[in-house]
Parts: C-alpha cells; structure tokens; sequence
C-alpha cells in the first residue's frame, strides 16, 4: 500500500535571531506563496506563538514536504 501526504512548514526569524518552525501534517489543499506569506504576515501580527525561540518577527520560508510511506508488512 502507498501513502502519499504533505507537511506545511512555515519557518520564521525571532527576536532571538532563532528559528521557530510551525507544521501543519496531511495538507490536502493547493497553497500559493502568496497564500503561506499572509498566513505568516497575519500569524507574526497577531502574536499567537510563543515558541522557547523567542517571539517570531519575520517569515522566511514556506515550503511543502512530500512524504511518502510505502507499508511493507501489517499485521492487524
């Protein structure tokens, strides 16, 4: 059997100078740049995460992570 999912990962500077990464599993749906840079622009502005990498001030990267998983033996 193959599985196929995607990962969101949003990536940001904090005021540390640190990375914080935020992952979002099984995305299902088409995201665009344009879509990743206002979800990060709206997520910095609202100031809802609080990572121990200090308080995120920029985004720097958005990417989609293919991963694939392909079950070999499963006993139920």
């Amino acid at each position: 059997v193959f599985y196929m999912s995607k990962t969101l990962e949003l990536a940001f500077k904090t005021n540390l100078n640190k990375t914080a990464k935020l992952q979002f599993p099984q995305v299902n749906v088409a995201v665009s740049e344009a879509d990743a840079k206002a979800a990060m622009d709206n997520i910095i502005k609202l100031n809802i995460l609080q990572p121990t990498a200090g308080t995120p001030i920029k985004a720097t990267s958005a990417k989609l992570i293919d991963v694939t998983s392909t079950t070999l033996f499963e006993t139920k």
